[in-house]
């Protein structure tokens, strides 16, 4: 080992280092704090319709039922 102290350091910066996985990184359903900018979303979205026929189309109802709850 040449510089210990640099391995030190590496190992330690990247025990601080958390990386989103999983639902989280493709699905994340931040709070809207902006009022205005609410508002405006809540003006397009009035209103859902799917039509359950099968298991994705379950899957899509409880998707949206989410998304829409949480921001």
């Amino acid at each position: 080992m040449k510089n210990p102290f640099l391995i030190l350091m590496i190992i330690c910066i990247t025990q601080n280092v958390f990386a989103e996985n999983g639902y989280d990184l493709w699905l994340r359903y931040n709070k809207i704090n902006n009022p205005i900018l609410l508002k405006e979303y809540s003006k397009q979205i009035s209103s859902v319709y799917i039509q359950k026929n099968s298991a994705t189309s379950n899957i899509i109802q409880q998707e949206l039922f989410k998304s829409l709850t949480t921001m």
